[in-house]
């Protein structure tokens, strides 16, 4: 589907209740981009909305929580401090809660027949923050498509309201003062330790 801007794709659909598989053509058109994501946030702060005990509180282990501590203060400066403070914050709060979740959403997974969002290729769906996908593709989209003003407006606050939501539909107070935090859990799941060296310097220290 790589390039292709309008085709007939399958489209997987379980019946639960009959137990078997149906597959349909849809017209596929790729939805990205400026004017998709905020659609985007309502449709998942709408799930979350409808299904509240999909998200489970997550307790970190004392050996990753080391590991990220001296990750984070490997950068050695002020912003650094910020960023382990605002961790330290949001860990300690019981705020970090997981779902399962795509796992590799950006536009290129995200199709649209002018009614309804399709998402595939789920090879890389597993349990995250629950913030992960949407904060994935706002990454992705710099890191893959060198496109950096999504991130420039999560940070600028033009999705404030719509994160807002979100976190409140799961009781989570979203903390404008810890942007760098929420992307800070995502980065780290994605890559471990490994963190591409432009996010540490540009979004995080």
């Amino acid at each position: 589907l790589w390039g292709i801007d309008e085709c007939k794709v399958p489209i997987i659909k379980i019946d639960r209740d009959n137990l078997f598989i149906k597959e349909k053509l849809i017209n596929k058109q790729q939805y990205g981009h400026k004017e998709g994501y905020k659609f985007i946030l309502k449709h998942i702060q709408e799930l979350f909305n409808s299904g509240k005990n999909i998200v489970e509180n997550y307790q970190m282990n004392d050996k990753d929580y080391t590991k990220i501590e001296e990750f984070i203060m490997s950068g050695a400066n002020e912003k650094a401090a910020e960023l382990l403070n605002g961790f330290r914050t949001f860990i300690q709060s019981n705020s970090y809660k997981k779902c399962v979740c795509h796992g590799d959403l950006y536009y290129n997974n995200l199709i649209f027949n002018g009614k309804k969002f399709y998402y595939i290729d789920f090879e890389l769906v597993g349990k995250h923050f629950f913030m992960f996908d949407l904060l994935f593709y706002l990454f992705f989209e710099s890191f893959r498509f060198y496109d950096d003003s999504f991130l420039t407006d999560y940070f600028n606050g033009v999705y404030d309201e719509e994160f807002d939501l979100i976190f409140k539909n799961i009781d989570v107070r979203f903390q404008k003062e810890l942007k760098s935090t929420y992307l800070f859990i995502v980065l780290y799941e994605y890559y471990g330790v490994n963190i591409p060296e432009i996010f540490k310097r540009k979004y995080l220290f």
